[in-house]
């Protein structure tokens, strides 16, 4: 498969002026005098995109992912490097990019089309096509600066995928709108990579690069910091996020703690660890039929004791579990602020001992757990990892005997009555 985008070296800046007659004096005295400061917004950015492919693309708020994609789109010049685009490219940026508000959505749909580069016979091919699966009825003849965002994007989306680019781009877009249009977005979008489509996703949830994507970017402050299997760009991902595993405080308390966790059973080596510090997650202890080794049948009660030693005194600290598929995709998460409603004030030099208790309702197959330390925000709800050990040990789920698809089993019972057709 060929590449249909290229970057080579690829910078972006743009002056920011505090004052908007600089930028009137900076035309006049050229580069004698600066009156901007230069924001970088892409630097040296080099990748490729084969074509076929569903590359995801991540990164932090202001990390350069739009500008990235409003570059490869042409909505915005570069400032150095190259940048190669081979086919037919279709965007969904931000809400209403590409129509003019005083048209109606029948105007729109022509406008769209042409500016994307189709004729007006392609228009009509899929004219119905696109009006059904939009569902924004009479509004087609109101000019769209009438519709919500919902009606923007279902019209924006209709256009793009039925008009069959060799490339879409999309920028977040499928948050909006209800879950049942959602839905659909998504099961067209599937259509559109099993037929060859080049897709560009970018997203902040992790969920949808493991499973969509067949690698993913990570992008931090303007710069590619990661390229690679979806998986490990989630890793890098949490990391920026969170931090990279900063768990030892400056009085060395916690140098000294033991982290007995390689020691123990079902340990994974590869497990990721993030975290800013004050807190180590250093043990954990199982307990089920299969007593240490982390194996449970369906429906069984295990336990898992978990240790965490602090450096330091803290306020509203919360401590979790989760539980991710082997492909990655979360299975299960709890917290003690979500069970409770409250968080923990840690004294310095602390150490709480954590059980987690949980039905293990899960279908058969390989998971794994992590446990973590955190710090919420309680009027932004917002944590802040102090340690968190991701995938950090594998637990096997067994067969009962019952079959059942998916990730929970919900113990469904299924019931049935013939009656006679009269």
């Amino acid at each position: 498969m060929g590449v249909v985008i290229s970057l080579e070296n690829v910078t972006k800046r743009y002056q920011v002026y505090a004052r908007p007659h600089h930028r009137l004096l900076q035309s006049f005295v050229r580069s004698k005098f600066k009156f901007y400061r230069e924001h970088i917004a892409l630097e040296d950015v080099s990748l490729s995109v084969r074509r076929g492919e569903t590359v995801g693309i991540i990164g932090g708020n202001g990390a350069g992912k739009s500008t990235l994609l409003q570059i490869l789109c042409g909505t915005t010049s570069l400032s150095e490097g190259k940048v190669r685009v081979n086919g037919k490219i279709a965007a969904l940026l931000e809400l209403g990019a590409g129509f003019n508000p005083e048209f109606t959505g029948y105007e729109n749909i022509y406008l769209y089309a042409t500016v994307l580069g189709y004729p007006k016979s392609k228009v009509d091919d899929f004219l119905d096509e696109i009006l059904e699966f939009a569902q924004i009825g009479d509004y087609i003849s109101e000019p769209v600066k009438t519709y919500s965002s919902g009606m923007f994007m279902r019209l924006a989306f209709s256009i793009s995928i039925f008009l069959a680019p060799d490339i879409l781009v999309v920028d977040e877009a499928l948050s909006v709108g209800d879950v049942f249009f959602q839905a659909k977005c998504r099961k067209k979008l599937a259509e559109y990579q099993e037929s060859g489509g080049t897709l560009l996703l970018v997203t902040h949830s992790t969920d949808t690069l493991i499973s969509m994507c067949d690698r993913s970017i990570v992008i931090d402050h303007g710069r590619v910091v990661f390229d690679g299997d979806s998986n490990k760009a989630v890793d890098a991902y949490l990391k920026i996020i969170f931090g990279n595993n900063s768990a030892v405080s400056e009085d060395g308390l916690l140098l000294d703690a033991i982290d007995r966790f390689g020691s123990r059973t079902g340990y994974n080596p590869d497990e990721t660890r993030l975290g800013v510090g004050g807190c180590q997650v250093s043990d954990f202890d199982y307990c089920g039929v299969q007593n240490s080794v982390p194996k449970a049948s369906f429906g069984e009660h295990v336990f898992f004791d978990v240790k965490y030693v602090f450096g330091e005194p803290l306020e509203d600290v919360v401590f979790g579990i989760t539980i991710n598929t082997e492909s990655g995709v979360l299975a299960y998460a709890m917290n003690t602020f979500y069970q409770r409603g409250t968080a923990q004030n840690i004294a310095d030099k602390e150490i709480v001992n954590v059980r987690f208790s949980i039905e293990c309702n899960l279908t058969p197959g390989t998971y794994f757990v992590g446990f973590g330390a955190s710090r919420i925000d309680m009027e932004t709800t917002e944590f802040v990892a102090l340690d968190r050990r991701l995938n950090s040990i594998v637990f096997t789920v067994r067969n009962r005997g019952r079959h059942s698809d998916g990730i929970a089993d919900l113990n469904a019972n299924i019931e049935m009555e013939n009656t006679s057709i009269v």
